[in-house]
């Protein structure tokens, strides 16, 4: 599907111009709330992005709250990484698990766990699949306070936690 010229010409004319814009201005987009964006939306002004700067970093708000949800968007829109926020952790368990899932994962590509098949020529190496790629913050822009949903003891024991995990993380 492609973004209607019919409805909206003039916003989707701006928004090419400032999407165009951006994308030469600076090297990566972070997209806001990217599970309320239509996908068919999303993937033609990363199109018109990529289109100026073909190796833009994209880093999107993705909760869908369901994996392969998740996938087709990062699939279909070519999104590099996805922000995952430790504040919404119900419970030590939980936040232990987000940690591990998103911490401890392979990088994409990885070679430490692979196959290589020699043949006259060359050697090939088959990579296996990873998770996608998160970048973990303890919270983000838009949650409330920390201090409004836990002790301060639990927020110190976040931000450690956060510290030590083994990928991408914010503030």
């Amino acid at each position: 599907a492609v973004v209607s010229t019919q409805s909206g010409h003039y916003g989707r004319g701006y928004m090419e111009r400032y999407t165009c814009d951006m994308a030469r201005g600076f090297h990566g987009f972070r997209i806001d709330n990217c599970h309320n964006t239509p996908l068919h939306v999303g993937e033609y002004f990363l199109r018109k992005a990529r289109g100026v700067r073909s190796n833009l970093y994209v880093v999107a708000e993705l909760f869908t709250g369901d994996e392969a949800v998740d996938k087709r968007y990062i699939n279909r829109m070519g999104l590099n990484s996805c922000i995952r926020e430790l504040l919404n952790a119900e419970s030590p368990l939980r936040l232990g698990e987000q940690v591990y899932y998103y911490g401890e994962s392979r990088p994409c590509g990885s070679f430490s766990t692979h196959e290589v098949v020699t043949n006259s020529d060359e050697d090939v190496m088959t990579l296996l699949p990873s998770r996608p790629h998160a970048m973990l913050t303890d919270q983000t822009h838009d949650n409330p306070c920390p201090f409004d949903l836990h002790p301060v003891p639990n927020i110190l024991a976040m931000s450690a936690m956060l510290a030590s995990a083994k990928c991408s993380i914010g503030r």
